[in-house]
């Protein structure tokens, strides 16, 4: 577009395209030719970033800013600032990986977009893809919405995440959950590059879950003790070959078929296998050296399949599928990678991959080695011996018991880690209801079961109590029984003062449930005459969960404790 069109829109609409510029030659001096030619095209990219970054005075993000992985998107993004007159609408369909992406390109390519744009609002469609919402889409997406000017240091924009529910997505309609908004500053998502990550999959709760995690991490713990990690040997007979003498004689790492543990004894060479001398990236010799924590890039989906595998006293060759984390170089490394091993199988790692993948929750199954390295992991060696042993007797179990005992490592996590129960209340909802995968899906839609509804009210109206304390009144919490003999798309509860008179609201509440199918609300609050609430909440697992509730009574603390009247 001529630059005599800059400055010339009120509203700039776009879809960009996304694909990734990449090779399509095979031919080694053709596609060298071409990788050079991309290569020439994406300093071009960054230039028109760059270039609109220093015109409103941001060199130092201009500085450092680089145009991620050859993508075509965001330059139309930074050139749509061009077009637009200044203060005007920009509006863009882009690709998910903006918002979800945690390399240090991805981060920067963000924090440039939340200092140089005024953004007012983003709808995340990271859960919709491959969906009727938008039909053949099978990439995460999102909608940007922004002025085309400085965001001032304070000024909030609306981060949603739709629902994705499949009798709804099927529909191409879908959900926006009432914790599922969420108002932000650029300042919060640039100090916190995982927040709308976090957001996309959890809650508030998640949030502060995260933040109270130790910050030493497992690549700065191998990196203090001077240990090995990395992907693992990469053949790509097509590209530049190394000789790879030291994988010759090692036993080539494959996924057992059951089991957490391998065989090594069994497994062939990796010289047979093969069959070459030479590999693209064979890799350090220290990366595969015993005591080793081989960790599959794609985790089964199961808690009861295995997440990582040890070897403790053989040195291991493992594909470029797989990361290795070796601590042969200490004489504590048994301890080290046993540590690490148990970690990764525990709910409090599922929860951090959701809560900071690029990947995991977001159309990947797979995992980054970022994913890994940024885990918490405090220093196994302060453990007291009783700690020691406890975590050992896991890891047997893990390997050798055919009951796992999950809840019991968890719990050993879990207090590792500083979490109270409350934190580890929300980090068991998330990865139970808030997955990835079709089956955790297939649940969280589920209708609420009688108990699990009785373990929300009582959650419910413990939280509400203390608020009640000042005033020497009790808050009783009710559940309404279904209306009709059929599961209820909403489910009812009564929040009232002990004592008070309820009149029958069953007429009310099948004009309520009438009035907001028409809608997609997924929770609503109802005034009772003379004094409580009635809360409705769609009949599925996931938003009947202890998380909930405590979500449910902070928003009554903050919007509607006037239901309540104070005594005279």
């Amino acid at each position: 577009m001529p630059e005599s069109l800059n400055s010339h829109f009120d509203i700039v609409v776009t879809n960009p395209p996304w694909t990734r510029l990449r090779p399509v030659s095979i031919e080694p001096d053709k596609k060298a030719e071409e990788l050079q030619h991309i290569a020439e095209i994406n300093i071009e990219f960054t230039n028109i970033a760059r270039r609109v970054l220093r015109a409103r005075g941001l060199e130092k993000v201009a500085a450092k800013y680089s145009n991620p992985d050859n993508n075509p998107d965001l330059p139309f993004l930074w050139r749509a600032t061009e077009w637009a007159k200044p203060g005007g609408v920009i509006a863009m369909a882009l690709p998910g990986r903006i918002i979800l992406k945690q390399s240090e390109t991805g981060k920067i390519a963000r924090e440039a977009i939340m200092r140089g744009l005024a953004v007012t609002g983003i709808l995340n469609g990271s859960d919709l893809e491959k969906t009727p919402v938008w039909a053949n889409m099978d990439l995460p997406f999102m909608l940007l919405f922004a002025r085309n000017s400085i965001p001032g240091s304070e000024q909030p924009f609306h981060f949603a995440t739709p629902v994705r529910e499949n009798h709804l997505s099927s529909r191409g309609q879908f959900r926006l959950d009432y914790q599922s908004a969420d108002a932000l500053t650029a300042e919060m998502v640039i100090a916190r590059p995982w927040l709308l990550k976090a957001l996309a999959v959890g809650t508030a709760l998640d949030v502060e879950v995260i933040e109270r995690l130790p910050k030493s991490t497992v690549s700065q713990f191998w990196a203090d003790n001077k240990l090995t990690s990395g992907e693992g040997y990469n053949i790509s007979p097509n590209l530049k070959q190394h000789g790879a003498s030291d994988l010759f004689d090692l036993p080539d790492f494959q996924l057992p078929t059951s089991g957490f543990m391998v065989d090594f004894g069994k497994l062939p060479e990796w010289k047979d296998r093969h069959n070459r001398k030479t590999a693209h990236a064979p890799r350090n010799e220290g990366l595969y050296a015993p005591p080793l924590v081989i960790v599959p890039q794609t985790p089964r989906e199961s808690r009861e399949d295995p997440k990582a595998f040890i070897s403790r006293t053989t040195a291991v060759a493992f594909s470029k599928s797989n990361y290795g984390y070796s601590a042969g170089a200490d004489p504590n490394g048994d301890l080290f990678v046993s540590a690490l091993y148990l970690v990764l199988h525990s709910a409090l790692y599922q929860h951090h991959c959701l809560m900071k993948s690029s990947r995991q929750g977001a159309s990947f199954r797979t995992i980054l080695k970022e994913d890994l390295d940024g885990f918490p992991f405090p220093d196994p060696r302060e453990l007291t011996v009783a700690q020691r042993k406890q975590l050992l007797s896991f890891v047997h179990a893990l390997e050798h018991d055919s009951t796992k005992p999950w809840e019991e490592i968890d719990k050993f996590v879990f207090a590792l880690y500083g979490l109270t129960e409350h934190d580890a209340g929300v980090v068991r909802d998330t990865v139970r209801f808030c997955g990835p995968y079709r089956s955790v899906r297939m649940l969280s839609e589920q209708p609420i079961p009688p108990e699990e509804m009785e373990i929300f009210r009582k959650y419910l109206e413990d939280m509400l109590q203390p608020l009640f304390l000042v005033t020497n009144q009790r808050v009783a919490v009710f559940a309404y029984p279904t209306l009709n003999q059929w599961n209820d798309p909403w489910r009812f509860l009564s929040i009232s003062l002990v004592g008070d008179r309820i009149p029958n609201m069953d007429h009310v509440l099948r004009r309520l449930i009438d009035e907001v199918n028409k809608t997609t609300a997924s929770r609503i609050v109802f005034h009772i005459p003379n004094g409580g609430l009635i809360l409705g909440i769609i009949n599925q697992r996931r938003f009947w969960t202890r998380s909930r509730a405590r979500l449910c009574s902070l928003y009554i603390e903050q919007h509607h404790l006037s239901a309540f009247p104070i005594p005279s």
